[in-house]
């Protein structure tokens, strides 16, 4: 492939892949990703057909006039989010730039747009499609700046014909700048790891708008609200647990989220006082009072951007750990940030997944002095018959346990799970589940249960969140979707506490689901990128740090010990590094891998070629220009006619750069003569020759 047009092709390629590190993000809009994919592809096809197809200079130049005095506008008149409007300024620039005629000052321009949008793509999104564009970038950002200074050079040489465009960019080239990408990633990689992390959001935006976040819960839903969170499966959270084999975990796990105790008929709040406090570091018991409580299980939670305060964690959660700004509040025995978070976080939390013995909940008294009991007895008016069925249940039942299984097995037996509920959205949506349609979501299951619990006079509340989730084998952690979005009940038992009781018929309940071997993998993918770079902490680095250290203190305890390899007295190491030695030259001399030593310098011609343009700026400053339609030996001629003190000296270098760059072989001392002879020119001292140009 020839220079310009490999110079044509990369700049297209990194206008294309900083345009992708915004667009992945979710930050562009289908009209402006059709218009950038419309100029580019315009762009490209023109130059590469060798048409002049493009914006003129003026028309450019008053375009850019509009966007500037458009975008100022948008901020400081109308108010719009500065962030979106400085993307859409550097795309729609870059629109322009790619449409209009370029010059090497117009390339070097389109790469700083291009790397500014990958900026920017760096602060607005923490997808694992970012990993990707990243590569692509700084692989097509190497090889475009390459190629650049190679087309640069061979200009300013003025070489004209097939010797001014070289077909240099072969399969080597590609490969070798390739591997210095590579390498360019891997010290990217330590400075990550080494810097020292801080603490506080300085490019934080408000960008992302609440409809591009996840589905959460607040402390207010209405009925069928989890039904619609149920229609999407976008991710939610990635649960890791860290002191229990998945196999010795409750079945099914639930994901606890809100508690709500106050019902009106249609929707659900929660009512109680919030108590503020830091989270503790290790577990706590989870109320005064609770027998039977043990076995705390500690996960590491990582989210997805949810629109909610909530904090999640298994079943009964009791405490938490690496809060963000490390205040918590509690509600219901559910746990809230102080303020709303629109961003992913990662914490710590301790959860109680102890199930006391039926026995023992038979036994259970009926002393509800622990709790505001009240509220969890309130109840809407309802229609008589809500009552009498509740009375009808439970009958024949003792105990308040016996009275809620009860009440679950008639709801499990009596009626259908569906998602697509039709009715139930009139005056008395509750009455029409029970009486009328019978089928329904599983809020409705668990507003059913929490209703007949407290007409029998046993507290209850309704509890959201989430059930089961994808367990991801490779990863070792839980994929908690939208999908699994889940309402439940609960019931108090005096000395307990409060107990699971779930009456939503199997299918509305995915237990423990597992996805594809490859959409696993890409889950584990994502969050090994979330989990080891965006949320890459102090505390992990400190870990890492640690773990390099004493598997260094290892491994020299065993190269140098008393039975180490170096302790060894057969010359064991030397015949090794001599071998290896060896190998490394072999490998060198007899393959391709010797032209990677030679990158640097370049072959004979490119570096002639160099030298000749350095010459020419030599004389450009001593005022003798050479013009674009001149040939090196005409330029040359010129020089003699002018009585130039140096022209002795530059006919030699002409004579012997058209060698090496045309003819020759361009060996070492070809090359060195020609530096010599610049070293000449460039050491001559002006004798009064008025500046000139040639004609």
């Amino acid at each position: 492939m020839k220079i310009s047009r490999a110079l044509s092709v990369f700049t297209h390629l990194i206008a294309l892949v900083g345009f992708l590190s915004i667009f992945m993000s979710g930050g562009v809009g289908l009209p402006t990703a059709a218009v950038f994919m419309l100029a580019l592809t315009a762009s490209f096809v023109s130059e590469l057909y060798g048409k002049d197809y493009f914006v003129g200079g003026r028309v450019s130049t008053a375009l850019a006039i509009l966007l500037v005095a458009y975008s100022a506008a948008a901020i400081l008149l109308f108010r719009f989010e500065p962030f979106r409007v400085v993307l859409d300024f550097l795309i729609f620039t870059q629109v322009l730039k790619l449409l209009g005629k370029k010059r090497m000052r117009d390339v070097v321009q389109i790469y700083v747009l291009s790397f500014f949008q990958f900026l920017a793509g760096a602060i607005i999104t923490i997808s694992f499609s970012f990993a990707v564009a990243f590569v692509l970038y700084i692989a097509a950002a190497i090889w475009a700046l390459m190629i650049y200074e190679m087309r640069k050079a061979s200009l300013d040489s003025g070489a004209r014909g097939e010797g001014g465009d070289p077909g240099v960019v072969t399969p080597m080239f590609l490969s070798t700048t390739f591997l210095l990408s590579f390498g360019i990633f891997l010290l990217a990689a330590l400075i990550f790891v080494t810097v020292p992390r801080m603490r506080g959001n300085y490019l934080r935006t408000d960008f992302l708008r609440s409809g591009d976040l996840r589905s959460g819960f607040s402390d207010e839903v209405r009925l069928g609200r989890v039904g619609q969170i149920k229609l999407d499966s976008s991710p939610v959270m990635m649960v890791r647990i860290l002191n229990r084999s998945v196999s010795n975990l409750p079945v099914p796990l639930y994901w606890r989220g809100i508690a709500l105790d106050e019902f009106d008929g249609v929707s659900w709040k929660a009512t109680g006082g919030g108590r503020y406090g830091g989270p503790e570091t290790a577990p706590q018991a989870r109320a005064p009072g609770v027998k039977g409580r043990q076995g705390h299980l500690a996960q590491e939670v990582i989210t997805e951007s949810l629109d909610t305060d909530i904090l999640f964690a298994a079943n009964f959660p009791v405490s938490y750990g690496s809060v963000p700004g490390g205040r918590v509040a509690q509600v219901n025995d559910s746990y809230i940030l102080p303020g709303r978070i629109s961003g992913r976080i990662k914490y710590l939390a301790y959860s109680d997944v102890y199930t006391p013995p039926a026995d023992d909940l038979r036994e259970a008294g009926g002393d509800y002095s622990g709790i505001e009991f009240e509220r969890y007895l309130q109840l809407p008016p309802l229609t008589p018959e809500v009552s009498e069925l509740a009375h009808e249940i439970t009958a024949f039942d003792a105990n308040a346990y016996d009275k809620a299984l009860a009440i679950k097995r008639y709801l499990l037996m009596n009626y259908g799970y569906t998602r697509t509920l039709e009715g139930g959205k009139g005056e008395y949506p509750l009455e029409e589940f029970l009486f009328d349609i019978k089928e329904g979501h599983c809020e409705y299951f668990s507003t059913a249960m929490v209703v007949l619990l407290r007409e029998a006079g046993i507290p209850a509340r309704v509890v959201n969140g989430f059930v089961g989730g994808e367990w991801n084998e490779h990863g070792q952690f839980f994929l908690v979707r939208e999908s699994d979005a889940h309402s439940w009940a609960e019931a108090y038992f005096p000395e307990y506490g409060w107990v699971t009781f779930d009456a939503t018929p199997e299918g509305g309940v995915d237990i423990l689901a597992s996805g594809s071997f490859i959409s696993s993998y890409v889950d584990y993918l994502r969050y090994r990128w979330n989990r080891y770079v965006i949320d890459f902490s102090q505390r992990d680095q400190i870990r890492l740090f640690n773990d390099i250290r004493d598997r260094w203190k290892w491994r020299q305890g065993k190269l140098t010990g008393p039975s180490g390899l170096f302790s060894r007295p057969d010359g064991t190491v030397v015949a090794l590094i001599a071998l290896s030695g060896i190998a490394i030259w072999i490998l060198v001399t007899r393959t391709g891998l010797r032209g990677l030593f030679r990158l640097g310098k370049g072959g004979a011609p490119e570096r002639a070629t160099v030298i000749y343009g350095n010459a020419l700026k030599v004389l450009s400053r001593r005022g003798f220009s050479r013009p674009d339609y001149m040939t090196p030996r005409e330029f040359s001629l010129y020089l003699k006619n002018a009585s130039f003190p140096g022209a002795g000296i530059m006919d030699e270098l002409t004579d012997k750069y058209l060698y090496i760059r045309f003819g020759g072989d361009g060996d070492t001392h070809e090359i060195t003569a020609l530096e010599s002879l610049y070293r000449k020119l460039k050491s001559l001292k002006s004798k009064g020759h008025a500046p000139r140009t040639a004609p």
